[in-house]
């Protein structure tokens, strides 16, 4: 990890708290998500370009090598984190409850302030199926926010050719209600080609016709579901950080890993409209706990996480300045699953 720093601090956002990181190894950049804008820096922390231009919320992010592509998921909303969002922005703009997976060409950032209206550079694929369920009141939807590229994960070739994007599930405290985190698979191809430029019409409705597969992840009620989910290529393991619940009948850990080595199972999920067989993702009982809901006990993954495959990450955390404004602050972690908060703060370049 000798290319890569131990920490870095990006520069301050006024455009809401550090919503998630990506990393282009080959070029030396990270990029953050700070909701209303998409930050560009070396690993110094230095700002290379920024783009901002919606009225929405820009969440978990993250880079494709191969590609060059950045890709995060995006809500344009008029619920509460809407309506902050409109007031954060000082506009009142007619909005239409809309999900998106934004697409971010890297290699275009090169200077600050981008407005996404007015160039080229920033793409969205209309996400429809989590649209119809948030519209619907389905599963407590509340839109879409981790969101990772990765292999496929009942057929894993360690190609990074799907997108994966997170239910945000709204909190519930009533038994049996919003307990499943729900993740949407895709082609990765297919998000890129089912796209349209965000200039030319913010609000359409192009994307991919459905989704490859709809997975049900048994965690217990979440606040606002899974905020930054990232796939690790050392374990094959996908990790998942949330707000934690307040059900006093589940352990309500803030992060999860799901068992990428276990296939899916069907199963009934409770209180669904549809009253089908949904694929059923395992929780990897890393500590041995035999808890239906296995997690762990790391609290920083919310803000920003990033594997490099290789048994090093980046997380970040978010903190505020005297003036509103917003920064990140991001280590390097080892991660262990004989500890027991899994992710080690790495003290040295040894």
């Amino acid at each position: 990890m000798k290319d890569f720093p131990l920490f870095i601090q990006s520069p301050v956002s006024y455009g809401g708290h550090v919503q998630g990181i990506a990393v282009d190894r080959k070029n030396g950049h990270i990029y953050f998500s700070f909701t209303t804008e998409l930050l560009k820096c070396d690993l110094a922390g230095n700002l290379l370009g920024s783009v901002k231009g919606w009225v929405g919320h820009l969440g978990c992010i993250d880079f494709d090598d191969e590609t060059g592509y950045v890709f995060g998921s995006l809500e344009i909303k008029n619920d509460s984190i809407g309506c902050s969002i409109k007031k954060l922005l000082n506009t009142d703009a007619d909005i239409p409850d809309s999900f998106y997976i934004a697409v971010f060409d890297g290699g275009k950032i090169t200077s600050e302030d981008i407005d996404a209206n007015k160039t080229y550079i920033m793409r969205t694929s209309f996400v429809k199926e989590c649209t119809e369920d948030y519209i619907n009141k389905r599963y407590g939807c509340s839109g879409i926010d981790g969101t990772c590229v990765a292999p496929d994960i009942e057929n894993n070739d360690g190609i990074c050719d799907c997108l994966y994007t997170a239910y945000g599930i709204y909190r519930n405290n009533e038994k049996d209600l919003n307990d499943y985190q729900i993740i949407l698979k895709y082609p990765l191809r297919d998000i890129i080609k089912n796209s349209a430029f965000f200039k030319d019409n913010p609000f359409h409705i192009t994307g991919c016709e459905s989704f490859t597969d709809k997975y049900f992840v048994y965690t217990g009620n979440t606040n606002f579901g899974v905020q930054n989910l990232e796939y690790d290529g050392k374990t094959g393991d996908w990790f998942m950080a949330v707000y934690r619940g307040i059900k006093e009948y589940f352990p309500n850990y803030p992060c999860f890993a799901i068992d990428g080595s276990k296939k899916p199972f069907l199963s009934d999920v409770p209180n669904d409209p549809f009253r089908q067989k949904h694929k059923i993702l395992h929780l990897k009982d890393i500590h041995n706990t035999g808890c239906a809901t296995p997690g762990f006990d790391f609290l920083s993954g919310q803000f920003g996480l990033y594997s490099f495959d290789n048994g090093y990450f980046y997380i970040a955390k978010s903190l505020t300045t005297e003036d509103n404004g917003w920064f990140a602050q991001v280590q390097l972690y080892s991660l262990s699953y004989s500890e027991k908060q899994v992710f080690v703060e790495v003290q040295n370049e040894g």
